[in-house]
């Protein structure tokens, strides 16, 4: 009887537990419901969620690299291009948090029954925060304070929300958000959230430009009295000594910086503390006696071989507080060269000598340190815009003084008698051949150095015994990497890491690396002529002579690139550098170096309103040389009348004025009053030809539509062959398609269209311009610099070169070519074919198609001998666009 009770009992039991499991719906609010809910999703998916969680922040970690050059923050965000192995744990996290929350959430009328689920969406909204999708993870931290209020983890989210609004750069929601927090937090004496308060509110203020370092300084100390883990600790006392020392209270921060050293950091934090207790002496001579005796003795340490750029940067720290302004450059000097692989110091060395540099007017040597910095200078440093800007127009300025330097140079060499000029070339060969010597000479002896330290290596890497493959055994990646370092330097790793200077490596070089030597082969044009190569051996006589200007045609063009230089240099030290000094002096170099050059009026005109200002009687000369010799310029105008370009600015705005009357009539088919508006206001377009081309085509339109079909034709083919490349054109030749093939029609247009191609026959017959495919050539843009930004041209440019020609370097450079326009020169191309593939590359992109197409810039590819004679003959220069219509584009 007793067994079949227990038997009678066990069944029971199954049929009550399988009641149990099929009964636990989470739609319907009982006790056994959310006891099955909350048990299986805590210790079940919230619980692998929260492992994959601790798996991708200790990922994090190990990204990790500190820049102690800056202050450091309170909590490390990888770099965009290293989540790639954060993302799948995040991503497996929120996988785990939706399958919660879909399987076992019980969200019955508004209200949660599983206290899971808070946990659920807080890991969801950390997995986002980490991913960097600060959207996302502010949805998710919002609803959390909303939904589970009073859940234990509404605080937490609210931290975390505004930590997500100080990565959003929306520092007063973060401010909100904080105070908010703050009003809960503060009657809890919650030691955990204390810390995450001040922590978020530390950030707020070093993220926030307007942050207040006081607010930031009081808020880590108040971490510090809540007694975190050691190595926050240690954070936490490094930034505050960082930012004593941004306040200028050396004692403090030295106070910080020995806290951190006592609490036994890792090597790093240790040597930046000590370069910082360095740095942050009180300028005693016992006290710089000891620290100088300190840093030499890190200095010869062979372990600190890859910290001697901070050692050296130390040291002009010191120099810095005793004054001494040259030493502290000479420092900075040997810690941009004893660069290994901290990028950090090495722009921050480099943007900190070259700033002082600048501020000495040692152009030339700052813009080196300029460039040293930009190689790798973070997205996020402070100032980075200017610095980027100051760099480039530095760079302009240095070509242009190295291009003065250059012509000068080759000029003075090219006026030598031929004995003289072949014994400078001798000498120059000579020179080259020793260097190489000496050169080989050290790479045997650095050869046999590495041999040595190899053989040695071989017989240490593996003293032990074992049998372990090569990248598990410490000792031989050692070894390697020593060799590797002592051999090639510091590479990047990437395609062709072996080549240390891969600007200058071409497809067709890449092409015929293991080819035999081609120095023989000959290359030949398109039409069968001898392609003349350029020298690239400077043991050839004909690598220092090929570049002299030996004729008087070269000799012109030389004299032509020395006058631009000088022009652009004196503007950049007038406009930019604001050194009205030197720039007074280029502009008096050029008008005595070149008085004929069409820059003379430009540069009196400058050097006028410099002495103006001053009230130099000098201004008077330069005035009076305007005002008589250049009295048709713009110069003598505006000097006659200072509101000229207004008045140009007025005209302007009322033949805009009557286009949009004319446009008006245009639409409202008025053909008569359209011609009337058109016919008064073409001939006060001057070189408007954006307007002018505007006006011309609705009048073309009017016309058609008051004499015929034929008349139309005529007048667009007309429109077509006037403005070529302009939105006008596009217009016209769509409208003429629609009479049917467009050739046929071109060909029948009417007596107009054989008018305009005698005109222009006629004016290549007179053109100055000779076709000379096999010559050098360039590419010139020709912008109107009153209506388009020539910085931005030349920007673009420089762009759609390093797109669509990364391993062509081409040279940029720009000039007035009269009042209005300049003359953007992309060098240099060794024949035309080469010329014309890189202006059809151009034509073919969108870079300049807006300011193509509405008329403010030509382009053109140019000869040596055509840009010296475009340059020289003003009067011919408008010959140049039929000349290149047909013998370039053959139309």
């Amino acid at each position: 009887m007793k067994k079949i009770k227990s038997h009678l009992s066990f069944f029971t039991f199954g049929i009550v537990l399988l009641f149990f499991l099929f009964s636990c719906a989470n739609n319907k609010n009982s006790f056994q419901n959310r006891a099955y809910h909350t048990v299986t999703s805590k210790y079940n998916i919230n619980f692998n969620g929260k492992e994959a969680l601790k798996e991708g922040e200790l990922e994090i970690d190990k990204k990790r690299t500190e820049n102690y050059t800056a202050i450091l923050p309170i909590y490390y965000y990888p770099l965009k291009e290293d989540l790639g192995a954060i993302n799948p744990k995040m991503d497996r996290v929120i996988e785990k948090a939706s399958k919660s929350i879909y399987k076992h959430s019980m969200l019955i009328r508004g209200k949660e029954y599983v206290k899971t689920m808070d946990d659920a969406y807080m890991m969801m909204g950390k997995a986002y925060f980490h991913k960097q999708d600060f959207v996302q993870a502010s949805k998710i931290f919002t609803y959390i304070a909303k939904q589970y209020k009073d859940w234990g983890l509404a605080e937490e989210a609210i931290i975390l929300n505004a930590r997500t609004a100080i990565r959003q750069k929306q520092f007063t929601r973060s401010q909100q958000l904080l105070e908010e927090a703050y009003q809960i937090i503060y009657p809890q004496n919650n030691k955990k959230l204390n810390f995450l308060y001040y922590a978020a509110l530390a950030e707020l203020n070093l993220a926030n430009p307007a942050g207040d370092n006081e607010v930031v300084i009081s808020s880590l100390i108040e971490m510090l009295k809540l007694k975190p883990k050691k190595d926050v600790r240690i954070r936490i006392n490094f930034i505050l000594g960082q930012l004593y020392e941004l306040e200028g209270n050396n004692k403090e921060a030295q106070n910080y910086f020995l806290a951190v050293l006592k609490s036994t950091p890792t090597y790093d934090m240790e040597f930046s503390a000590r370069m910082k207790l360095a740095s942050n002496y009180d300028g005693t001579p016992g006290s710089k006696e000891s620290i100088i005796k300190e840093l030499n003795k890190m200095l010869n340490e062979s372990k600190n071989d890859e910290f001697k750029d901070q050692i050296y940067y130390a040291f002009s720290e010191i120099s810095r507080i005793d004054g001494n302004n040259s030493e502290r450059q000479d420092y900075l000097s040997k810690s941009v060269a004893a660069y290994v692989n901290n990028n950090y110091q090495r722009t921050f060395s480099s943007i900190t000598l070259a700033d002082l540099l600048f501020e000495d007017s040692k152009f030339i040597e700052a813009q080196a340190y300029y460039d040293t910095a930009l190689l790798a200078l973070p997205s996020n440093y402070p100032n980075r815009e200017n610095i980027i800007k100051r760099a480039s127009f530095l760079k302009d300025l240095v070509n242009n003084l190295k291009q003065i330097t250059l012509q000068d140079s080759l000029q003075r060499i090219a006026k030598m008698g031929e004995g003289e000029r072949n014994s400078w070339v001798k000498r120059m060969i000579d020179n080259y051949t020793e260097e190489e010597r000496r050169l080989e000479r050290e790479e045997a002896e650095r050869m046999m150095l590495l041999q040595t330290t190899q053989g040695f290596a071989n017989t240490n890497v593996n003293t032990s015994g074992s049998s372990k493959w090569y990248f598990y055994n410490p000792g031989s990646v050692s070894a390697g990497a020593t060799e590797f370092y002592r051999r090639f330097g510091n590479r990047k790793l990437e395609d062709n890491w072996l080549i240390s200077n891969k600007q200058q490596l071409s497809f067709e070089e890449l092409g015929n690396q293991n080819a035999g030597d081609s120095s023989e082969e000959e290359e030949y044009d398109e039409d069968g002529n001898l392609v003349i190569k350029r020298e690239t051996d400077p043991k050839k006589p004909a690598f220092y002579t090929q570049d002299l200007p030996l004729t008087p045609g070269a000799i012109d063009t030389s004299n032509t690139l020395i006058a631009n230089a000088m022009y652009n240099a004196a503007l950049i030290y007038y406009d930019l550098l604001k050194d009205e000094k030197r720039s007074n002096e280029m502009f008096d170099q050029l008008i005595t170096r070149f008085p004929e050059s069409e820059l003379i009026a430009p540069s009196c005109y400058l050097l006028y309103i410099n002495y103006k200002k001053t009230n130099n009687p000098k201004g008077d000369q330069y005035k009076n040389i305007i005002l008589t010799k250049y009295a048709d310029t713009d110069y003598a105008k505006l000097i006659l009348d200072p509101d000229y370009y207004k008045k140009i600015t007025e005209r302007l705005n009322e033949l805009e004025k009557k286009y949009g009357s004319a446009y008006d009539a245009f639409t409202k088919k008025l053909w008569q009053r359209t011609i009337q508006l058109a016919d008064e206001s073409i001939p006060l377009c001057d070189n408007n030809i954006t307007l002018k081309s505007k006006f011309d085509y609705i009048r073309t339109i009017s016309i058609g539509q008051l004499l015929g079909q034929d008349s139309l034709k005529s007048g667009l083919a007309s429109i077509i062959m006037k403005y070529p490349n302009t939105k006008v054109s596009e217009l016209a030749t769509f409208y003429l398609s629609t009479f049917g093939n467009i050739g046929e029609v071109m060909a029948n247009a009417g007596d107009s269209l054989t008018i305009l191609k005698l005109e222009q026959e006629k004016a290549l017959s007179e053109s100055p311009f000779t076709f000379l495919p096999t010559e050098q050539h360039y590419v010139v843009v020709i912008a109107n610099a009153t209506s388009v930004s020539i910085a931005d041209i030349k920007n673009d440019l420089s762009n759609f070169n390093r797109d669509f020609f990364a391993l062509q370097k081409f040279n940029l450079n720009s000039f007035y070519i009269n009042q209005e326009e300049q003359m953007i020169t992309i060098s240099r191309f060794k024949n035309s074919e080469t010329a014309m593939e890189y202006y059809n590359t151009l034509y073919s992109s969108d870079v300049l198609k807006a300011v193509i197409s509405g008329g403010q810039v030509q382009v053109f590819a140019m000869s040596a001998t055509n840009y010296t004679t475009f340059y020289n003959k003003v009067d011919k220069r408008s010959l140049y666009k039929p000349f290149f219509n047909l013998y370039y584009l053959k139309k």
